[in-house]
């Protein structure tokens, strides 16, 4: 070390008592734990695709629109959901950023808009006005307006430290947290209007749990770990109406018409709501799809569609490919 160097530095820390070095300290800890918040969510390594999928046919009314890569989405909970013309993709389109909620173009796969946030966001629920956002690491959901990304209103939990389920229907939000408790949230502004310890209608939540839809009169109740199977149930009577073969490998999503979801043997398929007949498919190859395990690490299987324009989307694991499709 050069002598000047050496004699600045000598007089430097010789000024330096156990204040300073206890302030040094703080701030140091300060900046780790900002650069942990802002780095939440980002993937630690960059997740490397295990193939890449294209469609091979189609058939039931159901045309290709588009399709992306390097779309990473959420390993937790649902990461997909689609409404009013907006795509809404939970994860990120760069490894290399925070996860994050995107909204995207349904006609052209286009980014609209994205937005930060606290927390780590592990699911998501969309209606034609606001799309909503729910976190780990404090419990809280968020809205955001669907076309501009405006955080609307925010509501938070501070009994539990994660939101694990959130689900749209008659203008109410169902949210269930991380310490078992259900409440129920006005949509438009987040005003609580039910909550567990309210009584004589826990019943009534039973099949608000992840991987389950619901139509006017039609519950799609998700069942079994890794390749799984659907039972529609009449809402009314709560009487079975069919059920599918056991080899879904996603959530499922439906309109009023018909339930869609993936299958390991490579196909996305829609069945008639009421009678769980076959009405379209689309075919990917190479096929099947793989599932993740020790040997072989993919994202999660989603599906989503939209209940005004009737778009598809399906969010392919092994692969990290978004397709879109257009049904009638």
């Amino acid at each position: 070390m050069p002598e000047n160097i050496r004699e600045f530095t000598m007089k430097f820390t010789g000024k330096l008592n156990s204040y300073h070095i206890i302030a040094l300290g703080f701030l140091v800890a300060l900046y780790m734990l900002w650069w942990g918040i802002s780095n939440a969510g980002v993937y630690s390594s960059v997740p490397t695709p295990l193939t890449s999928h294209y469609v091979v046919s189609t058939d039931g009314n159901v045309q290709e629109m588009w399709s992306r890569s390097g779309t990473f989405l959420g390993t937790s909970h649902i990461s997909l959901d689609a409404a009013g013309g907006v795509l809404f993709a939970l994860g990120t389109l760069d490894p290399h950023k925070n996860l994050t909620v995107n909204a995207i173009n349904e006609e052209d796969g286009n980014l609209i808009w994205h937005a930060r946030y606290d927390g780590r966001p592990v699911t998501l629920s969309a209606t034609r006005t606001n799309v909503y956002v729910g976190t780990l690491g404090g419990a809280q959901v968020r809205a955001y307006n669907i076309r501009t990304g405006e955080n609307v209103w925010t509501k938070r939990f501070f009994s539990a430290s994660a939101v694990e389920y959130l689900n749209t229907f008659d203008d109410k939000l169902y949210v269930r947290t991380s310490n078992d408790k259900f409440y129920v949230l006005q949509a438009d502004n987040g005003k609580l209007t039910q909550d567990w310890d309210d009584d004589g209608w826990q019943s009534r939540v039973k099949y608000f749990s992840e991987g389950n839809e619901f139509t006017t009169n039609i519950i799609f109740e998700k069942r079994g770990n890794g390749l799984g199977y659907i039972t529609a149930i009449d809402k009314n009577t709560e009487k079975p109406l069919w059920e599918s073969d056991r080899n879904i490998i996603s959530n499922v999503a439906a309109t009023e018409d018909a339930v869609y979801f993936l299958t390991l043997d490579g196909k996305l398929v829609g069945l008639d709501a009421r009678s769980g007949n076959m009405v379209a498919t689309v075919i990917f190859a190479p096929s099947p799809f793989v599932l993740n395990s020790p040997n072989a690490s993919t994202g999660r299987y989603f599906v989503a569609v939209d209940y005004n324009t009737k778009m598809l989307f399906a969010q392919i694991g092994d692969s990290y490919q978004l397709f879109a499709f257009k049904t009638e």
